[in-house]
């Protein structure tokens, strides 16, 4: 498996003091390619650091290991007993705190069964 996630850097912006997420110079095309369709699927404007930083987690955890891509991209999303607690959770006050976490969550999911298909490919 080629080792993506070593295309990713952590870089400190000198203005405000906010770290981003970028890639190196010399990144192969299919990488950068990869990344711009990232954005399109979630119709984000270029560059979006979240993205950014879960492709680069996702490379990561597939690179040492972490996660298995035939088992990731297999998996159910979410199993029945989850989908019955965000039924609870979504009532009352906590409603608008688990919409955005359940939207967070399966865009995370989606972003690394993308990267898994992409390290597929390469196999």
């Amino acid at each position: 498996m080629k080792k993506y996630y070593d295309y990713f850097k952590h870089v400190k912006l000198k203005v405000t003091g906010k770290w981003i997420h970028s890639v190196v110079k010399g990144t192969p095309q299919k990488l950068t390619d990869f990344i711009l369709y990232v954005h399109e699927v979630f119709d984000c404007r270029l560059p979006n650091d979240w993205i950014y930083e879960m492709v680069a987690d996702a490379f990561r955890d597939f690179q040492i290991g972490e996660l298995s891509l035939a088992d990731f991209i297999s998996q159910e999303q979410v199993d029945s007993y989850e989908r019955d607690l965000i039924k609870r959770l979504k009532k009352g006050y906590t409603a608008e705190y688990c919409n955005e976490v359940v939207r967070k969550w399966k865009a995370k999911t989606d972003i690394y069964r993308l990267v898994a298909l992409f390290l597929s490919d390469e196999e």
